[in-house]
């Protein structure tokens, strides 16, 4: 005799989000039965075929993985197993995992004390027929790819340009790192619209915190480097005020003599880092991307921003190979 039971139902599974949107479940549907009385029924739960379609057309020849899901989620496996355990177990797994045993003075316990032998649950032929069906499911997560994480990381290399401009445009510094950040605010926006409610950081949201610390670290960087682009100005304006008289002898007696460029006062470790070659050239190159044609720049403002550029360099690889692998 054949039997066929089709079983429609919504069921429950926790869920673990911390790798979202890159996350993989597990999802578990538990099918049970338990006899009635003394060794008087033989049950026996034999796992059969499965699938991994969601729909039949989905496993048509020709198709196969070739249409998407509506539902977000990739069916990796379906395996199942036949459970048999003595009745008194299963009912301890349901009170004691999802509640509370039984008080002391209980006269006639469901669970935890073994030794009654009035409780119906303590006899050793009842036992607990099932099968356990897992469902292994991998969220498709392009979509989130490439119109959430790329769109930040993004976000990131434009705030970076901010470590080449020349320190004296304090405005367009700033600018593009608030431009930055109120763009992530908008994207945080959408995540948050999408992204499972749960108690601890995600992934995606992880990364929108570092990015936010990011963006915040440039524009206090940038105000530091105008700072002492701006000291360092104001104190070659005052030198220049007291050598006024004798520069204007000399250009009298040299009226065709060309002026030569302003010189950067040195001391100290700008004085050890302009007598290295290396360092001149790679200072002169990063002057030319800054605009800086007329050497206002000092050598302590282009180690600042070089320095700041490392650090968020690494800190962005870093951290990414952090949350990825979380």
């Amino acid at each position: 005799v054949g039997w066929y039971k089709s079983l429609y139902a919504r069921y429950f599974t926790g869920m673990e989000f911390r790798n979202f949107p890159l996350d993989s479940q597990r999802l578990q549907i538990s099918l049970g039965l338990n006899t009635v009385s003394d060794a008087s029924q033989e049950i026996s739960f034999i796992p059969s075929a499965s699938s991994t379609a969601f729909m039949m057309r989905q496993g048509i020849e020709g198709h196969k993985g070739a249409l998407d899901s509506v539902s977000g989620w990739e069916i990796k496996e379906v395996s199942m197993e036949a459970v048999e355990v003595p009745l008194m177990e299963a009912v301890e797994y349901f009170i004691y995992d999802f509640g509370n045993g039984p008080a002391n003075m209980d006269p006639l316990p469901m669970a935890g004390n073994k030794s009654n032998s009035a409780s119906p649950f303590t006899n050793p032929e009842l036992k607990h027929y099932g099968i356990n069906v897992y469902i292994d499911v991998k969220r498709m997560s392009d979509y989130y790819i490439i119109n959430q994480i790329v769109p930040i990381y993004v976000l990131v290399l434009v705030s970076i340009l901010t470590y080449f401009h020349n320190p004296s445009k304090l405005d367009v510094r700033i600018g593009v790192n608030v431009t930055c950040f109120l763009a992530l605010t908008g994207i945080k926006w959408v995540v948050n619209r999408e992204l499972p409610n749960s108690s601890y950081p995600t992934t995606v949201s992880m990364i929108i915190v570092t990015s936010y610390a990011l963006f915040g670290f440039a524009v206090v960087e940038s105000l530091v480097v105008y700072t002492v682009y701006k000291a360092k100005k104001q104190e070659e304006e005052e030198e220049g005020k007291e050598e006024i008289p004798e520069v204007d002898s000399k250009v009298a007696s040299h009226p065709s003599s060309p002026r030569s460029p302003t010189l950067i006062k040195q001391g100290g470790l700008q004085t050890i880092l302009s007598n290295s070659k290396k360092w001149s050239s790679f200072s002169k190159g990063i002057r030319k991307i800054k605009g800086d044609h007329d050497f206002e720049v000092t050598e302590t403002a282009i180690i600042i921003d070089m320095c700041s550029l490392t650090l968020v360099a690494l800190t962005s690889v870093i951290s990414s190979a952090i949350y990825f692998n979380y």
